[in-house]
């Protein structure tokens, strides 16, 4: 039986309140359940957060003194200085006068928000308490995420407040009482007073109690003890139904269409679970207001019109469900590329698309919208023909409406793109495996003929001067310009394979960098006047132009000597007349060094070439001898130390080399 209790009984339960104004929160929801909840905010101890429990909303912070306001923390209790205090009870002053969230980032180095906690009952709603948390040292990310995830421990416990009012409010108006159910007058008279079908139902859906209404449906006749869907004049339940999804969540059913013969709207359903003192479901409520008002319906149709000429230009699979899970409205693309009629679809659940294996995940996703908003995962959908495409579902509920809506985004091309990428990155890496396995044994063919070549060079050099320096034994004019002849060529060939090896050991990252401090307004006019007798034999002026602030660098020393010696030395090898201009300029963390000639310059055509192994350009290939070596490996060189060349010419007119460096090569690159 269901009674509503007594005045005398109602004045013996003053702790139990079932007025929303006077109702507080932790009446509705125990402080261990709170802090239970107030956990999501903090991690690691680097987060505080509390619950704070107003005793009537009406009443303003100044009266703190004087009302008391309850204090629940969660596992690390707040450590507040007294500013940091005063500026918490300002941010509580404005949930209670505003009803919005508040964030406050004015203290160093603390993050203080809070975030109201509504009781949400018959269309109003009324503040019960507020989330407060603080945060030190947040970053961005975790000041977007700190204030989301307190807006959602204040939802969650709103939410709580409010079913836990509404099954209070149920259980404390009706009452099982032995075999059968029946009202006092008073609880009679005000569910008479509703208008709509209201009834009572089991767990087989048999009716156990209705009103006067109900009775006028069936043409004056109780329908007590039949199936609510046959009192109805359907011959089966509607799918889903709503009592039947209050009894199996255990959560009301707000607002469910059903539709006529002819596809129209025609009714809005309610369900309310009934506890029974064990606060376990004993029945349901069921409220079914007929949708008779033609405004109503034609709103209502034109609404679910426009949402379906809407989602009809959309290539992704949408759905529109009820607050049940009901499927009102799915569009073309989802009925044409699944096989289905529309009529397989509407008023099923919106699930029923999805494979078996993955109905978790779309349940799943359906807990964390209402939740939330919006939430999504990767679920696979079956076709009429048994074909399975994957998709990526975003599902949004409207709390508003009591909607949700359903998107399935077909990613068959995206994985099938993926699979490729990764198929041609394994074939990549596997050429590339190849790669580094030719070039170690071009590598080790370099070092070999090497050292076949360098040590007879050596002994030939060697020999050579020897014979230069015999004073007992001294050689003709002739044999001296011969023997100069033989020492010139093996000092060029002997260079070539120091080049050669040079440039094996940077394609095999086998270069070593030895880093040091190196002052530039000594270093450069040292090997300036190396170079200075090259000039100086073809008449050119060797020109230094010196920053007056140049840093000491740290860098390899020997390294950029050797780019600087290839650089000027090409410029005199290339000038035929004019000057050699070498300019140094440092800016905030690299310096420069530039090398400008007047010399018979480069093609544009071979500027991009210029760096690469063995190439000459056309202007020079005639005219100067080389191995085609040396710019290869000052470029090398310079992306080791971190920088590179750059190179500007205009045939006829000379070359410009810059080489641009960091001031500070912190480690060697690999």
């Amino acid at each position: 039986m269901i009674k509503l209790n007594s005045p005398a009984q109602r004045d013996s339960n003053k702790h139990i309140h079932t007025t929303p104004e006077r109702v507080k929160l932790t009446d509705l929801m125990s402080k261990n359940d709170i802090a239970e909840r107030i956990m999501a905010f903090c991690a690691d101890g680097v987060a505080t957060a509390s619950v704070f429990v107003f005793d009537d909303a009406s009443t303003g912070l100044s009266m703190l003194e004087n009302e008391p306001i309850e204090q629940i923390h969660g596992e690390n209790p707040p450590c507040l200085d007294g500013a940091q205090h005063a500026k918490l009870l300002e941010l509580i002053d404005a949930v209670r006068s505003k009803g919005e969230n508040q964030l406050d980032h004015s203290a160093e180095g603390m993050l203080t928000l809070t975030s109201p906690i509504w009781l949400k009952y018959d269309g109003h709603n009324y503040l019960k308490g507020c989330f407060a948390g603080s945060l030190t040292c947040p970053s961005k990310r975790q000041l977007e995420s700190s204030v989301l995830i307190a807006k959602f421990v204040a939802d969650t416990i709103s939410d709580r407040i409010t079913y836990a009012f509404g099954s209070r409010v149920a259980r404390y108006e009706y009452q099982a009482l032995e075999h059968e159910l029946k009202l006092d007058s008073e609880l009679a008279a005000m569910m008479e007073n509703i208008g709509a079908k209201l009834m009572v139902v089991d767990r087989d859906l048999n009716i156990v109690w209705h009103n006067s209404v109900i009775t006028k449906r069936c043409n004056g006749v109780s329908p007590r003890g039949k199936l609510c869907y046959e009192a109805m004049g359907a011959v089966a339940r509607c799918n889903p139904c709503p009592a039947v999804m209050t009894f199996k969540t255990g959560k009301p059913q707000l607002n469910v269409y059903g539709k006529n013969s002819d596809g129209m709207i025609a009714n809005r359903t309610s369900a309310m679970p009934i506890l029974d003192s064990e606060g376990k479901i004993h029945h349901v409520l069921v409220l079914i207001n007929d949708v008779n008002d033609a405004a109503e319906a034609s709103q209502a149709a034109a609404e679910l019109a426009s949402y379906k000429h809407l989602i009809n230009s959309s290539d992704d699979f949408m759905l529109m469900c009820d607050n049940s899970g009901q499927v009102l409205a799915v569009n073309k693309k989802m009925i044409e590329t699944l096989g289905y009629a529309e009529s397989d679809l509407i008023g099923k659940h919106g699930n029923s698309a999805v494979v078996t294996e993955d109905l978790h995940k779309f349940h799943d996703v359906a807990q964390s919208a209402m939740q939330l908003g919006i939430a999504m995962d990767s679920v696979r959908v079956q076709g009429k023909n048994g074909e399975i495409i994957p998709t990526q579902m975003m599902l949004a509920y409207d709390k508003e409406r009591s909607v949700y809506e359903i998107i399935f985004r077909n990613i068959s091309e995206r994985l099938q793109m993926e699979k490729e990428l990764r198929e041609r990155s394994e074939e990549l890496q596997a050429q590339n495996f190849k790669v580094l396995a030719m070039a170690e044994e071009r590598d080790r063919f370099f070092r070999n003929v090497s050292h076949e070549l360098r040590t007879p060079l050596t002994s030939i050099i060697g020999f050579a001067e020897l014979l230069f320096e015999d004073i007992d034994e001294p050689l003709s004019k002739r044999q001296k310009q011969q023997l100069q002849r033989v020492v010139g060529n093996s000092h060029k060939l002997l260079s070539m394979v120091n080049d050669i090896m040079d440039i094996s050991k940077i394609d095999a990252g086998r270069m070593e960098i030895h880093i040091g401090s190196l002052k530039l307004h000594e270093f450069i006019p040292h090997i300036a006047a190396n170079l200075t007798p090259l000039a100086k034999e073809k008449n050119l002026a060797l020109n230094l132009h010196l920053d007056d602030k140049l840093p000491t660098v740290h860098t390899d020393e020997n390294k950029l000597g050797q780019i600087l010696v290839n650089l000027i030395s090409n410029a005199i090898k290339f000038t035929n007349q004019g000057t050699i201009d070498i300019t140094a300029t440092a800016q905030a963390t690299n310096f420069e060094i530039s090398v400008k000639d007047t010399g018979i310059g480069i093609p544009e055509t071979d500027l991009k070439e210029i760096f690469k192994e063995f190439h000459r350009a056309h202007t020079q290939a005639s005219s100067v001898r080389g191995s085609g070596l040396g710019l290869t490996i000052a470029q090398g060189m310079a992306g080791l130390l971190g920088g590179k060349i750059l190179v500007e010419s205009e045939v006829g007119k000379g070359s410009t080399f810059t080489i641009s460096l960091p001031i500070a090569l912190s480690a060697s690159p690999n």
